[in-house]
């Protein structure tokens, strides 16, 4: 057993076993052009990783993606920080976060101008 009063931690033998770093080459793939494999460039770099050419990949575009495929009409007015989508309405993060923070402050001088009285700390109910 370890000496409880130690300054420094006496750790226990660790056997070491292989990770899931070690077996990257196995498990991912490089992807190249065409072109730089018919060239044999990518030969030259000696890779251990499986290597595969891209292809189909002029044609796709935002109707391909899955559950990102809306195309809104925005507008957006960089001197107030806010956008529009159809009628929507979205603040900005910035314009967000100063909202946040202001609202986040009020809250906090409140808390405090209220919560300490006479030296003992009260519980504030909001709302």
């Amino acid at each position: 057993m370890a000496d409880r009063n130690r300054r420094i931690p006496t750790v226990e033998p660790i056997i070491m076993r292989p990770m899931f770093a070690a077996h990257v080459p196995a498990t991912s793939v490089t992807w190249v052009s065409q072109a730089s494999i018919d060239s044999g460039i990518v030969k030259s770099y000696n890779l251990r990783k499986r290597v595969e050419a891209v292809r189909n990949c002029r044609a796709i575009g935002k109707k391909d993606m899955k559950y990102n495929d809306s195309m809104p009409k925005m507008k957006v007015d960089p001197e107030r920080y806010v956008s529009h989508d159809l009628g929507a309405y979205f603040l900005t993060f910035l314009y967000f976060y100063f909202l946040f923070f202001r609202v986040f402050v009020l809250l906090c001088v409140r808390v405090l101008r209220h919560a300490v009285v006479g030296g003992t700390i009260c519980v504030v109910r909001f709302g």
